[in-house]
């Protein structure tokens, strides 16, 4: 019996972690991820996102897999309960290929502002496609990532996360939510996913989050937080009670849990922070 191409593929992966040295995993996991981005079929789709029609260029298996469908973004209704409005400033952390960053930009309208940071260039990229297919001058992408300092970093485009010391991966600059609000103004939403990175890209939010005037969400990678030496209270201390109201929610959830640490402990989950001034 013809076996299936996906019981191959399973079949040579195996194959070479049995046989590879360890240490060359991480750079033929490099080497599998660029020849995919290279042969993958690009196509631009039309799909509506919370309501907003908009054109999207397919670029790699997950931007398929993630944008090729109508869908909702179930966080929104929660952020327009609070700052998110028409004429917002909007940091957009961790922006994949823009999607989100564009149905941002739609909901702030023309007299707002969004800004979209994203650490792998290859997802840079894309995003810019995308924000000038739809002609959404209000979004700004950049192609940084977002840091406790300003310096280099090192991306793993395998993972999407920023690696800490020497390996396989490319350095990107670094910029603070701080420098952010020098260069573009003290933003009224911080939408942040940057795969357990959390807490420490919050330390070089300080000026920034003292004032509470600012409404953060955060999607909280609970277990990745540790390959970075912090955990939930790390990330808690960003947000005091006196200052911020903080909700926690199930992924896709617009009902808010309890805030204990049963919720705290789950592996992914949304941390939403009200500025009560």
């Amino acid at each position: 019996m013809q076996r299936a191409p996906h019981d191959i593929k399973l079949s040579v992966k195996d194959f070479v972690r049995r046989w590879a040295p360890a240490r060359w995993w991480p750079w033929l996991q490099i080497a599998r991820l660029a020849m995919e981005r290279r042969t993958f079929p690009r196509r631009w789709v039309r799909h509506t996102y919370e309501g907003h029609p908009l054109r999207v260029l397919l670029g790699d298996v997950v931007g398929a897999m993630w944008y090729d469908h109508d869908w909702t973004l179930p966080e929104l209704p929660v952020l327009l309960t609070g700052r998110l409005k028409s004429g917002s400033t909007v940091f957009n952390i961790g922006a994949h290929q823009g999607v989100v960053a564009m149905v941002l930009a739609q909901t702030v309208g023309s007299s707002g502002r969004v800004v979209a940071v994203e650490a792998d260039r290859f997802h840079a990229t894309l995003a810019e496609a995308n924000r000038a297919a739809n002609g959404i001058e209000q979004l700004v992408v950049r192609h940084a990532a977002v840091g406790e300092v300003a310096g280099p970093l090192r991306h793993d485009a395998t993972t999407g996360a920023i690696q800490l010391g020497t390996g396989p991966g490319n350095s990107v600059p670094a910029v603070t939510i701080d420098e952010l609000t020098a260069a573009y103004g003290a933003p009224d939403v911080i939408y942040m996913d940057v795969e357990g990175y959390e807490a420490l890209a919050l330390r070089g939010a300080t000026a920034t989050l003292a004032a509470g005037t600012v409404d953060v969400l955060v999607e909280v990678h609970g277990p990745w937080l540790q390959r970075y030496g912090t955990a939930i209270g790390d990330l808690l201390q960003s947000f005091p009670a006196a200052t911020y109201r903080s909700l926690i929610f199930e992924e896709g959830s617009t009902r808010p849990l309890p805030t204990d640490l049963a919720a705290l402990a789950r592996t992914r989950f949304v941390l939403v922070n009200f500025g009560r001034r």
